[in-house]
């Protein structure tokens, strides 16, 4: 984003051979020759040492080569230099949202959306930003802005999407997806969030579709391996949705969602020991996995294995106190091995966390 206000050289020949190596800088960075580029910039800024766009430049290659620090100082050195330039703002928001400054941020993408309020990019940006600080309803407005400037942006579409989906308007967010996937039909991500947007509206033979579709066009991605087990679940074809959660697993061995379900899928096929198994490889992979410690307490409840399934259940409390079904368990556990009051201190406390457990 070098266009928006850009050092003016002037018509000197000096300002030309200025204008020369600042091209040739850029071209240099684009080309991933940073160590050139750094060395053009720096011959600028020894004839002209407030030069802004050589300021600028260095401080992209800086962050290109992960000093952050060092690119603030850069880009802060090029606003002092040339205040109005929206790229510089914008880069300069880019890289404190790296470094976690989400606020600074914010305020940098704004600053350079007043300088150039019809620049795109900007609007995608702050809605990005807005997203992950979870100002929703910002979020899309910034995402609206974009889109009244290029109603063909595909990621503005897109994240449009995700963030409707959060805020819970389904039927919008499904409309932002196929938005998307009309400009761009082998977007993958889009198909895959598409799938589980008809999921949840319970049309599920769409979802499953919009998840082959995804996976014709990649077929390693994960996530729409495991969401089309889970639909497949859902639909109560459990060998079709073991093969899905096994095709996601050999993607990816550590997915702890694809190996908690198929622990639930192995469980209700009659397949105790293999669940057993399946929770034992999601707990290796996320440890504080609570819901496949609750599985796999079940499961070892109903082989008789209570003092294992209460370590379950007390290690799963330890990391979800609020858990209702956890304290429903556990009670479960209490009860069978005697100890009944501390089981009607334990459904008491579910209950009191999810009156519908009643």
């Amino acid at each position: 984003m070098h266009g928006p206000g850009e050092n003016a050289e002037s018509g000197t020949g000096e300002g030309r051979n200025i204008g020369q190596k600042v091209a040739a800088a850029i071209e240099l960075q684009q080309s991933g020759r940073l160590g050139e580029a750094e060395a053009v910039c720096r011959e600028i800024l020894e004839t002209e040492p407030s030069h802004a766009e050589a300021q600028h430049l260095l401080g992209l290659s800086a962050w290109q080569r992960g000093d952050s620090q060092a690119a603030l100082s850069f880009i802060d050195a090029a606003i002092r230099s040339h205040p109005n330039a929206a790229a510089y703002h914008f880069h300069r928001g880019s890289v404190l949202q790296g470094q976690g400054r989400l606020d600074e941020a914010l305020s940098a993408f704004g600053e350079a959306e007043r300088i150039s309020p019809d620049l795109a990019l900007i609007h995608i940006s702050r809605g990005n930003l807005l997203y992950l600080k979870g100002r929703l309803k910002n979020a899309v407005a910034a995402y609206d802005k974009a889109l009244h400037i290029d109603p063909r942006l595909y990621d503005a579409h897109s994240n449009r999407g995700t963030a409707l989906q959060d805020m819970g308007r389904l039927e919008a967010a499904l409309a932002a997806y196929q938005a998307a996937l009309r400009i761009r039909p082998g977007g993958v991500e889009a198909w895959n969030n598409s799938g589980n947007l008809l999921r949840k509206l319970g049309r599920l033979g769409q979802a499953l579709a919009a998840y082959d579709r995804a996976l014709t066009l990649r077929r390693d991605f994960v996530e729409a391996h495991y969401n089309r087990g889970r639909v497949l679940q859902q639909m109560g074809r459990l060998d079709d949705a073991l093969a899905a959660y096994d095709k996601a697993i050999r993607v990816q061995p550590d997915h702890a969602p694809a190996q908690n379900n198929r622990g639930n899928v192995l469980r209700a096929l009659g397949r105790p020991e293999e669940a057993l198994a399946a929770f034992d490889r999601a707990l290796e992979a996320k440890p504080d996995h609570v819901e496949a410690l609750n599985n796999r307490g079940s499961v070892r409840t109903e082989l008789r294995r209570f003092e294992d399934a209460r370590a379950d259940y007390e290690k799963a409390l330890s990391i979800d106190p609020r858990s209702a079904v956890t304290h429903l368990h556990f009670g479960n556990v209490l009860l069978v091995q005697g100890e009944a009051d501390q089981a009607l201190h334990a459904y008491d406390h579910a209950l009191s966390l999810d009156p519908d457990l009643a």
